[in-house]
């Protein structure tokens, strides 16, 4: 999944438009990082489009989503994503969607205008095997995830969205050996991702003004998962991960108000 869906790390597009009666705002950021054996990696995305015309007929609609993945021995899943829509019409009922999904199986959708986001703990993992002087060794590797947060959005003569997904990743792994004179034990994990977008969108359909913000905070692949081997005649040690703190915090829409 890393290879093809986040080919270019950091990336981020943005293109917004804002003329009399129309307004639109679009906004990706993606970002991953690892090692040969552990990544992590995330997805955000904002899209809103807004209409308003003369005789005060007006239709908005959104799309916010945030998603997670780890990768572990070159095996890649989307262990979390969550994704919001709404819509809102003249003449017609606001739906407001919150749909949460895992290794692209649906765990949550709903259409409540107020969800405190679920909690769910998907998690996968991979084995690979190394030798060391005639000894093999299993190591594996586990990445789960845990989410929290809310999803809230509200339509009367304003239409208001609250997207605050908060995302966690973390790494562990075990080992065993195929020699009776031989042991392994496994020292260390790492904290995969940490990842909030909280995004905020408030449509004034009185004075066609929207405001929008979401700063992005994110805390990607930390720590160190090191294999300590004693075999039959001596012993070694693997490094699988080893990574210093990486922490940034990114805007993903402007704090503005604009008029359309």
């Amino acid at each position: 999944m890393s290879r093809t869906l986040f080919a270019a790390a950091a990336l981020a597009l943005f293109a917004s438009t804002a003329t009399a009666g129309k307004y639109s705002n679009f906004a990706l950021m993606a970002d991953s990082r690892g090692s040969s054996n552990v990544e992590a990696g995330y997805m955000a995305v904002s899209n809103i489009n807004a209409n308003y015309d003369s005789s005060s007929q007006y239709s908005f609609s959104s799309s916010q989503m945030a998603s997670a993945w780890g990768e572990a021995f070159s095996r890649s899943r989307v262990l979390l994503s969550v994704e919001q829509s709404a819509m809102v019409a003249s003449g017609s009922s606001a739906s407001f969607t919150t749909k949460v999904t895992s290794s692209g199986v649906v765990l949550y959708n709903e259409t409540d205008n107020e969800i405190q986001l679920p909690s769910y703990g998907p998690s996968f993992g991979k084995t690979k095997s190394y030798g060391f002087s005639g000894v093999s060794v299993d190591a594996r590797v586990e990445i789960g995830a845990a989410l929290s947060g809310t999803v809230t959005g509200w339509s009367d003569d304003e239409i208001t969205i609250e997207f605050t997904p908060d995302m966690t990743l973390y790494g562990e792994a075990s080992a065993g050996v195929n020699a009776g004179c031989a042991g392994v034990n496994v020292t260390g994990s790492v904290d995969a991702l940490y990842l909030a977008v909280p995004i905020t969108i408030d449509v004034d359909l009185d004075d066609q003004e929207i405001t929008t913000a979401a700063d992005l905070d994110l805390e990607m692949l930390e720590g160190k998962i090191k294999l300590n081997i004693d075999y039959c005649v001596g012993n070694s040690s693997k490094t699988l991960v080893d990574k210093s703190p990486y922490t940034y915090s990114r805007v993903l829409l402007p704090s503005t108000t604009v008029s359309f």
